[in-house]
């Protein structure tokens, strides 16, 4: 997906007096404004990182090596931003396979303690998976990148935003959210929190019809090797 086809929604969309008023978008000029494009950036952001958030959309893979202690910080690859350790695997000989992770009452399990922090245990009668591996392999689940905001309005057509586009409707419901929020309330209607609603709706569509990546890889070598 491209910033214009977001920018689009925007300015043509059933949705546009929310983000416009009732008059021309721009005095007959087709399209987003330029001097528009900026204050919209931030919600688009924002409606990015909670539908990353929400939804499994964008996984990122790095390393942590072991040296015998007990806390290690996980450091994304450059330029991404993790938001959650999603599975951490072993290696060996060239073997893979997964380390229980926040698993209550398992002394063999790996835990985060804070989003970004791992906490592997070090006793090897405990943990006999550590017998065998040194190096573990994290994966954890990315936020969207920081739109650099003068770049990205000054190609909007090529500026590359990572969203399936089944989830362009629920981040417009967002930003018109974010918009109506400050204007409060018509008496007992409050428009800001309509548009959440439909936002909240939305993203249920997507959860029934499984929009997101699909976690289906499963490697039973620990319970085999009698290590989970």
């Amino acid at each position: 997906m491209k910033l214009i086809d977001i920018f689009n929604q925007l300015a043509y969309s059933e949705l546009r007096n929310v983000f416009f008023g009732s008059g021309p978008v721009n005095d007959g000029e087709d399209g987003v404004p330029t001097a528009n494009m900026h204050k919209f950036i931030p919600s688009i952001q924002a409606g990015l990182t909670e539908l990353h958030k929400r939804f499994l959309l964008r996984e990122g893979t790095t390393t942590v090596t072991l040296t015998g202690a007990t806390s290690y910080t996980v450091t994304p690859e450059a330029g991404e931003a993790l938001m959650k350790i999603e599975r951490v695997y072993g290696t060996y000989n060239d073997s893979v396979y997964d380390i229980p992770l926040n698993e209550i009452g398992n002394d063999k399990s790996i835990r985060t303690s804070v989003y970004d922090t791992i906490l592997v245990p070090t006793d090897t009668d405990l943990a006999p998976w550590l017998l065998e591996t040194t190096v573990l392999t994290v994966v954890y689940r990315a936020d969207h990148q920081t739109i650099d905001t003068d770049a990205a309005i000054a190609a909007p057509v090529t500026w590359d935003i990572d969203l399936p586009q089944t989830h362009l409707w629920p981040l417009v419901l967002f930003c018109a959210s974010r918009a109506m929020n400050p204007m409060g309330s018509g008496g007992e209607f409050h428009e800001g929190n309509n548009y959440w609603s439909q936002f909240e709706a939305a993203c249920q569509q997507l959860v029934t019809h499984n929009m997101s990546i699909d976690s289906d890889y499963e490697n039973t070598k620990l319970v085999d090797r009698g290590f989970a």
